[in-house]
């Protein structure tokens, strides 16, 4: 009886539509694996596109990538045949661990409900740098019947415009909060002006966005945005100068709440990281919902992994 015949082969090798109705097929329960490799597939900077073949049949593809906000490791993401999914995952890795112009370490993000998916990574060394909420909350479920009043102190966004200084100091505390958040993966050391045009981007809502400002300056603050689907905002960044002032975000959040029954929404929307003690709040002070959950996992070392 013959042998099956593996090989790996750069993606590009294989036909655009090939690759893509193996994709479809083999995340057609995952839509989540779905995006997380498109991202990578339309990444600027990417390491590597691979394919698994198995008597010629595309049984797996790796894409990994780099980022220019988190240029210290190397993203990877992973799809392959549903019956297959640990021995192929691990010839793929082992794969890119032999590729010298590879950073380590590598980092992949999949949904907690793939059980498999899961086990897989924790089984072959590598380890979890957080989980990400992806909840929701209904505005009808949390409006208070009492009008919500602005708190001494609270101002949008609006109201600091042509106030450099303190655009100065938001920009510097947004800062310094996202990267205490992201320690495990660390940011860019990019400019204050960089870090504006992140904060200040085009879906940001200006008037739902706000701040505390006490007698140092900037104390706290927390950012709305559009949202993905009709009648939603997106809660965005939220922190303080330390967690002293964590009290200050249910306040800032309930009056984002505010904005949005204003205007009609019906929903809000959050990404909320168990390394972010503020969004982490938010999370416990409010009834939100949660829809899916995120692991993050890294590999840190260039070692090799065992593969059956």
């Amino acid at each position: 009886m013959s042998q099956n015949t593996t090989k790996i082969v750069p993606l590009v090798d294989l036909d655009t539509s090939i690759v893509e109705t193996y994709i479809n097929e083999w995340t057609r329960n995952d839509t989540y694996s779905m995006s997380y490799f498109s991202r990578g597939m339309k990444s600027p900077q990417p390491k590597a596109q691979l394919a698994i073949l198995e008597d010629e049949q595309p049984k797996g593809f790796l894409i990994a990538w780099t980022s220019s906000i988190h240029p210290a490791c190397t993203y990877v993401s992973i799809i392959s045949s549903e019956n297959e999914h640990t021995y192929i995952k691990a010839l793929l890795i082992e794969e890119l661990r032999r590729n010298d112009g590879v950073r380590f370490p590598l980092q992949t993000t999949v949904l907690e409900e793939e059980y498999e998916i899961v086990n897989f990574y924790r089984s072959r060394q590598f380890t979890v740098l957080r989980k990400t909420y992806l909840p929701s909350l209904a505005i009808k479920e949390v409006k208070s019947t009492n009008s919500f009043h602005i708190k001494n102190g609270m101002i949008d966004l609006t109201s600091i415009a042509n106030n450099k200084d303190l655009r100065e100091q938001l920009v510097i505390l947004v800062k310094d909060c996202y990267e205490r958040a992201h320690l495990g993966n660390q940011v860019a050391a990019l400019t204050l002006d960089q870090w504006e045009d992140l904060i200040f981007s085009s879906d940001l809502i200006k008037t739902g966005s706000f701040i505390y400002v006490d007698e140092l300056g900037v104390r706290s603050f927390a950012m709305l945005h559009e949202g993905d689907i009709d009648a939603s905002y997106e809660l965005g960044w939220r922190g303080a100068r330390d967690t002293t002032y964590i009290r200050d975000i249910e306040e800032l959040t309930q009056a984002q709440i505010e904005i949005a029954y204003q205007h009609g929404v019906d929903v809000l929307e959050a990404e909320i990281d168990t390394t972010d003690p503020y969004a982490m709040h938010m999370l416990s002070a409010f009834a939100f919902e949660n829809r899916e959950t995120l692991v993050t996992f890294q590999l840190k070392q260039r070692k090799s992994i065992k593969v059956e």
